[in-house]
């Protein structure tokens, strides 16, 4: 079914013929008959600008759809053009607090990205996320931020409302627009991140801990998208990130030529260890 199969006098009808055991038929009954308040909804997302896509529908992203199979996102509520996600995309994540060099590095892969035509794929947090977007759209390159929470407000900054509307920008909530940042979310968003991408660039991590460790450790195990790590020391977490055949070391001269990280093939993770389970 698609989202607009809901709208449909039918589709009770469809969900009584094949009913769900744990989901009981007045609940459902209940759900469908508050079009009135759909409908609101969707009006004011819609004069802020922002869309849904539902994953039987075929605008959805072929990236999320192929790599998560069936658990990419239902639905995805986004302003912008998710177009941009079908040209060669590279993922671009880290922490926070990210020293000063490790953003002037970001921002340079940003831009150097831009230049080669690859879209910039990232969180849209302070720090990493921030850089990668900034160096990228300073360049005149695409970005499409996957956020964690506040896509509405987001999505009604006058700063980003024209970059939107330039096809530069493309923001993207796997959550109600309205929804505020929670960790869970952050955590949900990371998979996307990665799945979107063809290739991922890791430039810092905190060992064991925080959501850039814990979303390249997961793309690590599912090899999703083959991932690059920044090796700027040997005692840091991306360098154990390399070491556990999470991530490639990221070659020296990735800002001469971004593009080669989107032709070479994923690491070979079968040495790799596996842990438990932002920005």
């Amino acid at each position: 079914m698609s989202l607009a199969d809901l709208s449909d006098t039918a589709a009770f009808g469809r969900y009584e013929a094949n009913p769900l055991p744990d989901l009981p038929a007045a609940r459902i009954s209940a759900l469908l008959a508050r079009d009135e308040a759909i409908e609101g909804m969707l009006k004011r997302w819609s004069d802020a600008g922002i869309s849904i896509v539902c994953r039987s529908d075929p605008g959805y992203p072929s990236k999320l759809k192929s790599k998560l199979e069936y658990s990419a996102p239902p639905l995805i509520y986004f302003a912008g053009a998710l177009e941009m996600l079908n040209e060669p995309a590279i993922a671009m994540v880290g922490s926070r607090n990210a020293d000063r060099e490790a953003l002037e590095f970001t921002i340079a892969l940003g831009a150097a990205s831009a230049r080669s035509g690859i879209t910039v794929v990232s969180g849209g947090a302070r720090g990493i996320d921030s850089a990668a977007m900034k160096g990228a759209l300073e360049e005149g390159g695409c970005v499409a931020g996957v956020l964690a929470g506040d896509l509405l407000k987001s999505a009604c900054s006058p700063d980003n409302e024209s970059l939107i509307t330039s096809g530069r920008l493309t923001l993207i909530g796997l959550r109600l627009p309205e929804s505020p940042f929670t960790v869970p979310a952050a955590m949900e968003r990371n998979k996307a991140i990665y799945a979107l991408a063809d290739a991922a660039a890791i430039i810092c991590a905190d060992e064991g801990k925080g959501g850039t460790w814990a979303g390249a450790e997961e793309n690590g195990r599912r090899h999703w998208t083959p991932a690059f790590a920044r090796n700027s020391d040997p005692k840091s977490g991306t360098a154990k990130l390399i070491s556990k055949g999470w991530a490639t070391e990221l070659p020296s001269n990735a800002l001469d030529n971004p593009m080669q990280l989107l032709s070479n093939p994923a690491p070979d993770s079968n040495g790799g260890q596996t842990l438990g389970f932002g920005f």
